[in-house]
């Protein structure tokens, strides 16, 4: 009985820590794609960026 319920919570564990994989993956993947991309680019862009978050903190 203590094995089936062992089994069941890790089982559940893995469950969780796939979702949590899967959600980190999908939404914070293409940030850092983006980021490591434009690691070298030119310094001009970076205004672009500025501009983004300005837009954001003015929509919040």
């Amino acid at each position: 009985m203590i094995a089936k319920t062992t089994i069941a919570r890790a089982s559940m564990s893995a469950a969780i820590l796939l979702r949590m994989v899967f959600f980190v993956i999908v939404l914070i993947g293409p940030i850092g794609a983006f980021a490591a991309l434009h690691a070298n680019s030119d310094p001009d862009n970076h205004r672009a960026g500025l501009v983004l978050f300005v837009s954001l903190e003015r929509a919040g």
